[in-house]
């Protein structure tokens, strides 16, 4: 199935080299989740903000074709 992934701040780093932008479509297995994508893009166990069809979600949660899936650094305040 496949999903479309977009990277922002520091994450861009983690896009495919054939990808022109900071967004792009990857394929991944049924039943795959966020964190199998993570683990795809090379991202791993980074701390990040990860946004399921504009919504924040855990990186557990089972992707469906179609999806939308952001990847953004985590913010601090203070």
């Amino acid at each position: 199935m496949k999903v479309t992934v977009a990277f922002f701040g520091d994450f861009a780093q983690f896009k495919p080299a054939d990808w022109s932008g900071k967004r792009g479509t990857v394929e991944v297995p049924e039943g795959a989740t966020i964190d199998t994508l993570a683990n795809q893009l090379g991202i791993g166990d980074e701390p990040c903000v990860v946004m399921l069809n504009e919504d924040q979600h855990h990186r557990g949660a089972e992707l469906h074709d179609g999806d939308t899936v952001t990847f953004l650094p985590p913010i601090a305040g203070g």
